[in-house]
């Protein structure tokens, strides 16, 4: 006789010849389906239409290229060339920022977490690499000497 714990359910028994479901047995035609987890997460997801897709693209560009030209009318600063703190800001910061919470909510109204954050496939170790490589060429071509003097 094999001992078991009693504070453990029974159905969580690995000795019990019913705790485990039996196996889905597939057929030729549902290869192409998806698994019961896919569709579970399939149906919680919203989809997007091509014309919700063009206003997002639309409000995307307005909210850095336009609000960027309206906050900065009355500053005399060319085009992503901010001379001063207050051009920076008006012209870059809130723009991007806004455009950020937009892609956020995006995301998050869609329920596209899990999608926008993680890789359903591992990838290769070498690809580790390509960061490395340019880290190492940012820091090579910084000039650190102007970037550090105080003139």
């Amino acid at each position: 006789m094999i001992p078991t714990d009693d504070r453990r359910p029974e159905a969580l028994d690995r000795h019990r010849p019913d705790a485990y479901p039996e196996p889905v047995q597939r057929t030729k035609d549902d290869r192409m389906s998806l698994p019961v987890a896919s569709i579970d997460t399939a149906r919680r997801q919203r989809r997007f239409s091509v014309p919700a897709y063009l206003g997002l693209v639309v409000g995307y560009l307005f909210l850095l290229q336009g609000l960027g030209w309206l906050l900065t009318r009355g500053l005399d600063t060319a085009y992503a060339a901010p001379t001063t703190i207050e051009a920076l800001v008006r012209g870059m910061t809130i723009p991007i920022g806004l455009s950020l919470g937009l892609g956020l909510a995006v995301v998050a109204v869609l329920r596209w977490w899990r999608p926008a954050f993680v890789e359903p496939r591992r990838v290769q170790p070498w690809v580790i690499a390509i960061p490395i490589i340019q880290a190492v060429t940012i820091l090579g071509v910084i000039n650190l000497s102007r970037a550090t003097s105080s003139t």
